[in-house]
């Protein structure tokens, strides 16, 4: 999908597809696992994530689709679903900048830490570099 296509009512849609999806996934969740769900939600953004997502566009060269998500969605944790996925909020993402700065993707490119799995020992970074290219380390 490019960065064009992530428009506010399609991922307002995806936001609602992906939360009806979950109310019927975790219904069953405590009785298949044995034990409780986390907390698996994707959150709409709101003035103080889009506030964020502002200053974080000041601070580093973003990506127009992180742009485009942000706008819209705020954060995506789903600790239950398969190893876990995560959308880091813009907040964490400029705090992560402002301490690290950007991450080397390539030898010539740097990028943005946007989200994590919850694969193995520790998250796996996902990134997003200056021309949408989304990239995980395996």
């Amino acid at each position: 999908m490019t960065a064009s296509n992530l428009s506010a009512d399609w991922l307002t849609a995806w936001q609602q597809e992906i939360t009806a999806a979950l109310e019927k996934t975790l219904c069953t969740f405590e009785d298949t696992f044995g034990y409780p769900p986390g907390d698996n939600e994707v959150l709409l953004a709101d003035e103080e994530s889009r506030a964020a997502a502002a200053r974080l566009k000041e601070v580093v060269d973003m990506p127009q689709g992180l742009i485009s998500l942000y706008a819209t969605i705020a954060e995506l944790s789903l600790p239950d679903i398969d190893h876990g996925y995560f959308v880091h909020t813009p907040a964490q993402v400029l705090n992560d900048i402002t301490q690290y700065g950007p991450v080397r993707v390539t030898d010539h490119a740097t990028g943005v830490v946007f989200g994590s799995d919850g694969g193995g020992i520790g998250p796996s970074p996902v990134k997003v570099d200056t021309h949408s290219y989304v990239m995980r380390r395996a």
